[in-house]
């Protein structure tokens, strides 16, 4: 089989003229207008804006299913305590959960480490009663809108219907 010879000055002639043929405006035409840059920047400052609004509603709505995730969890070791130890629930003291829950008799530890929210404040008992045994745990507040505390971020449960907190099982 023979191979034939390529002329190297065709080739190269042929690739600058097809180099310059695209690099080439037309006559008259200097680049982009003033209103074509500025139509450009605002569409993508309006995809920016669409897309950042999204993703911080995405972030709220994850931190909520966390705290609701959270709170499920305590009340799972609450009831473990209940049964546990001697019927009776390790709190009812209105305010912070405990940072741990132990139980003295049998000595056992049912939860090591409570978790915090995921702005790292306490979730909260704000109901209790030693006498009927009872207890409800709640998302700390997370925003304050026109006299309203807010406990979850995407959700209206507020301090008054509660509707995002757990109580007993007993």
């Amino acid at each position: 089989m023979k191979y034939k010879s390529i002329n190297t000055e065709n080739i190269e002639g042929l690739v600058l003229s097809e180099h310059k043929r695209y690099r080439r405006l037309p006559a008259g035409r200097q680049g982009f207008t003033l209103i074509e840059i500025i139509i450009v920047v605002v569409i993508i400052s309006f995809l920016a804006l669409l897309v950042t609004g999204n993703f911080t509603t995405s972030l709220k709505r994850g931190r909520d299913g966390k705290r609701q995730s959270d709170i499920q969890t305590i009340r799972d070791a609450y009831e473990q305590y209940y049964s546990v130890c001697s019927f009776d629930y390790p709190s009812y003291t209105l305010g912070a959960v405990p940072s741990t829950i132990v139980c003295n008799s049998p000595a056992q530890t049912i939860m090591a480490t409570v978790p915090k929210d995921p702005q790292g404040n306490a979730y909260e008992i704000t109901e209790g009663n030693s006498g009927t045994k009872t207890y409800t745990i709640c998302p700390p507040v997370v925003r304050t809108t026109a006299g309203v505390d807010y406990r979850l971020e995407t959700s209206d449960c507020t301090s008054v219907n509660k509707t995002c907190c757990i109580s007993n099982v007993q």
